[in-house]
């Protein structure tokens, strides 16, 4: 087992992309497990939306993934941190989109 974890490219563009999708959402998971705590999704999400909490939550789930991309710049694996550019980004046009509609 230990080859076959040797023998895995951890500079991958998908490493990268599923480290940049799967971050966001730990980080929304600790700032639920922080200050919501006890509260079922759905009330969570209507207290964010009506507390006008949406921009900065949405930031700071994406606080991991920009860790991770310079820790991946760091450890010289490029191409995954190249994927995970490219969701940062893909959540940032969601996010001017999403808040320029409103």
């Amino acid at each position: 087992m230990a080859e076959t974890f040797k023998k895995f490219n951890f500079d991958s563009v998908w490493v990268g992309i599923v480290a940049g999708i799967l971050l966001p959402i730990g980080g929304f998971y600790i700032n639920y497990l922080i200050h919501f705590n006890g509260m079922h999704l759905h009330r969570v999400f209507m207290s964010i939306k009506r507390g006008q909490m949406e921009f900065p939550l949405y930031t700071f789930c994406l606080l991991p993934s920009l860790c991770m991309f310079f820790i991946f710049l760091w450890i010289n694996k490029e191409k995954a941190s190249r994927g995970i550019l490219i969701t940062v980004l893909a959540y940032a046009i969601f996010m001017v989109w999403k808040f320029a509609t409103e």
